[in-house]
């Protein structure tokens, strides 16, 4: 059975969660954001709400989030089990690393402060990684687990201001991320999240392509 976990972002929330995806660093961050967020759960007033954030547990396991009134939709793999215990929600890698606060952090700060995945040096990915390591023992588990698992990303965009005929479509899939996968797929018309999902969605039928031609 599916399991849905949602989560209400005012505009400050929203801000670690709108910067454009382009390198699994990002991801990673994103991935921990999301951890964080759920943890802390601080829903803004209805009248606050500026974004939506929705875990998806069931043959797959994504998270979801939606931006912009919904003009914008992306989605990602979510490599983690998730429990709920009462109002709790918990976190565990698959090596069964609880994901807490702090070991969030420290995978932060190892991709954001010190760019341990961009070091060309192997002493610049071991030391900050050790240093972690004496603060969270499971700190190199779950990295190593983040930086091997697919990220899946894929991306609603309902964008009037670049819109090009058939090149960059009103509204369009963007899936991947790096400039050399990079790819779109156009659609006839707004998508909202539950469609989305749906289509991402592998218990639920399959939806077509169709040529423009």
């Amino acid at each position: 059975m599916a399991k849905f976990f949602d989560l209400a972002l005012d505009k400050y929330q929203a801000l670690q969660f709108s910067s454009p995806v382009r390198a699994k660093s990002d991801v990673i961050v994103l991935w921990m954001n999301v951890v964080k967020a759920f943890l802390v759960q601080q829903p803004p007033a209805e009248s606050d709400v500026a974004a939506a954030l929705s875990i998806n547990i069931s043959t797959m396991s994504r998270v979801f989030c939606t931006l912009n009134d919904g003009r914008k939709i992306y989605s990602i793999s979510f490599p983690f089990t998730v429990r709920k215990n009462g109002n709790e929600i918990h976190f565990f890698s698959r090596d069964g690393i609880a994901i807490d606060s702090q070991i969030s952090s420290l995978v932060i700060t190892l991709v954001n402060t010190d760019c341990v995945l961009d070091a060309s040096d192997p002493y610049a990915f071991m030391d900050p990684v050790l240093n972690a390591m004496d603060i969270n023992q499971g700190a190199w588990s779950l990295l190593r687990e983040l930086m091997l698992a697919e990220d899946g990303y894929v991306r609603y965009d309902w964008d009037t201001e670049r819109v090009n005929g058939h090149l960059h479509p009103e509204h369009h899939l963007d899936l991947c991320y790096s400039n050399p996968s990079t790819f779109k797929v156009g659609l006839s018309r707004q998508l909202n999240q539950a469609e989305l999902l749906a289509i991402l969605d592998v218990d639920t039928d399959c939806h077509y392509l169709h040529s423009s031609s």
